[in-house]
């Protein structure tokens, strides 16, 4: 069996790393003043992204020396501390590194959350046709919408529609028939202080409601012209090239990277690691490889694999800033805790419940960094980590109760009986046919309690067993009444 399963798992496990591959550059040539380099925003913004947008931008703008940057958007969003943590960055690049950005929204992208964040930061907005900008919903209240006041208020936006972008509960109004203090927009609260229970000075103004009930503000590209959000509407980026009279040669930042940036961050990586399906399927590896260890035990492949696939997600974490200390040590003790239940005091106690109570919140903990954690994000993580253990546990199910049985893996000599070819024999089974078939309506004595799991000594051998009933105390005498693989089952003889 070996010969098949180190194949399968250490495939799986490798196919985790099909990424792109970078070509050799010079990272010392410097770019033409003129040079005009788009950089792309794809997929969710999260923490390991704001490492590769670092890493990338201040190399192309510190050592080669790029001073007109245009971030190409074509994200639906992610978590609001990455975004800002981005929006950081555009702003530090005009104001200290004397770099023009602009922010262009591709094609049919909807920028919400923190793409919305990053767009904002640039001075310069150009939208193409089909896109949205805004539904930012600011998670942990006034902090996110100070915050993202002055970001947009730094490039002139109007206060009032990033706040309406900002709340679900802010209503936001154009003005058409005036201004209040020189303001176009303004929220409700702003409008009713301003009538003061006049209707005639409000009919003056003509206020137009901008959001709608229970949603926050979202533009089209027509909406955010007419709002002084975006500049203009161009329906690639070389329109925008043109219109604003850029005529450097234009480099785009993957596409042309050998002649930008040299070889692919190491963060890249991390990046990739940070996906939640690649989390998803090493957390499914390692819990089938371990797993599949405890029940051939010596054998050593499947642990391995297992374990590797732990530690790349633990490492993973690590370089996202999603793990620390606290979680590598729950990790690690859940394991201690595992093992004892199963080599030392078999059964189904404290040591086996504490130890998965402490894998699953290690697991839950490291998906996402301490700061984004809200009871929202925790159950979506922890049912990210129950479908892992689900699929995870129908796969040892698949491997060693279905595989073993099928006629073709027994004549091939891959399983011999129910027990892995080129494994050990389990303790006590029978050393020809690695079988339990020989105790099935033998008589013995349980030497631990059974929850309903324990050990027993039956025809003189000690061997593991699970009741057809519940608990039973040790001691206890017992009767073998099914043989499945190696799963003995006893009952009672009371």
């Amino acid at each position: 069996m070996r010969a098949v399963l180190g194949p399968l798992l250490a495939a799986a496990l490798g196919s985790l790393f099909l990424a792109v591959a970078a070509e050799a550059a010079d990272p010392q040539a410097k770019l033409a003043r003129d040079t005009i380099v788009v950089y792309p925003i794809l997929g969710d913004i999260g923490p390991s992204y704001v490492g590769t947008v670092r890493s990338e931008v201040s190399h192309l703008v510190d050592d080669r020396g790029a001073r007109i940057l245009v971030f190409d958007i074509s994200s639906p969003g992610g978590d609001l501390v990455s975004g800002f943590q981005i929006a950081d960055l555009l702003l530090e690049l005009r104001s200290k590194k004397n770099v023009d950005v602009y922010a262009y929204i591709g094609n049919r992208t909807q920028a919400r959350q923190a793409a919305a964040i990053v767009a904002l930061a640039a001075p310069t907005i150009v939208m193409a046709d089909d896109t949205r900008i805004g539904e930012i919903i600011a998670e942990s209240g006034e902090g996110d919408q100070t915050r993202l006041l002055a970001i947009a208020e730094a490039n002139g936006y109007p206060r009032a529609l990033i706040e309406g972008m900002a709340s679900t509960t802010t209503d936001v109004y154009e003005l058409i028939g005036g201004t209040i203090d020189g303001r176009r927009f303004v929220t409700r609260k702003e409008l009713d202080a301003h009538v003061d229970g006049r209707p005639q000075a409000r009919a003056a103004l003509q206020p137009r409601l901008l959001t709608q009930p229970g949603k926050a503000l979202l533009l089209d590209e027509k909406q955010a012209f007419d709002c002084k959000i975006s500049n203009k509407t161009a329906t690639s980026i070389d329109y925008l090239v043109t219109d604003y009279g850029l005529d450097g040669e234009l480099l785009r930042a993957h596409r042309d990277f050998d002649r930008l940036s040299g070889p692919l961050s190491d963060s890249a990586w991390a990046r990739f690691l940070d996906y939640a399906f690649v989390k998803f399927l090493l957390i499914v590896i390692g819990i089938i490889g371990v797993a599949i260890e405890f029940k051939m035990t010596g054998t050593l492949l499947p642990g391995g694999i297992g374990l590797t696939a732990f530690l790349i997600f633990f490492l993973g974490g690590w370089a996202n800033g999603n793990v620390q200390w606290p979680e590598v040590a729950m990790f690690l003790v859940s394991g201690v805790l595992i093992a004892v239940e199963i080599f030392v005091i078999p059964g189904f106690g404290f040591a086996g419940l504490s130890g998965l109570a402490l894998l699953f919140a290690s697991l839950v903990l490291a998906l996402r960094p301490s700061g984004q954690l809200t009871v929202e994000v925790v159950v979506n993580d922890s049912i990210l980590v129950i479908a892992s253990l689900a699929v995870a546990i129908v796969g040892i199910v698949s491997f060693l109760w279905v595989f073993p049985k099928l006629g073709f893996a027994e004549r091939s000599g891959i399983v011999r009986s129910t027990n892995l070819a080129g494994g050990p024999a389990h303790p006590g089974a029978d050393p020809e046919t690695g079988s339990f078939d020989f105790l099935l309506d033998k008589v013995g004595t349980l030497l631990t309690d059974c929850r309903p799991v324990g050990r027993a000594r039956i025809s003189g051998r000690e061997v593991d067993v699970v009741t057809d009933r519940g608990f039973l105390a040790r001691g206890s005498e017992v009767r073998v009444t099914r043989v499945e693989g190696n799963r003995i089952v006893v009952s009672d003889l009371v």
